[in-house]
């Protein structure tokens, strides 16, 4: 697929982007991700959420509104 693709809600993500935890993700039945957890995003899916590959060993499908992009 190409990035075109995508729905727009993704357009500001790009794969291999540096992400941090916008806020605690995670919980009972998926695995806790404190805020600011730093992350690398390893896919956009073409329903427009990310998948990301925490510090930490966690790999998770989550919204684009649960991460921000990590400074510089």
């Amino acid at each position: 697929m190409t990035r075109g693709a995508y729905p727009p809600d993704t357009a500001g993500f790009e794969t291999g982007d540096r992400v941090l935890a916008a806020h605690d993700i995670g919980g009972m039945f998926r695995p806790r991700i404190p805020r600011g957890t730093g992350g690398i995003i390893i896919e956009l899916t073409p329903h427009g959420r990310l998948v990301v590959h925490f510090t930490g060993g966690h790999r998770v499908t989550i919204d684009t509104d649960d991460v921000t992009i990590a400074p510089p």
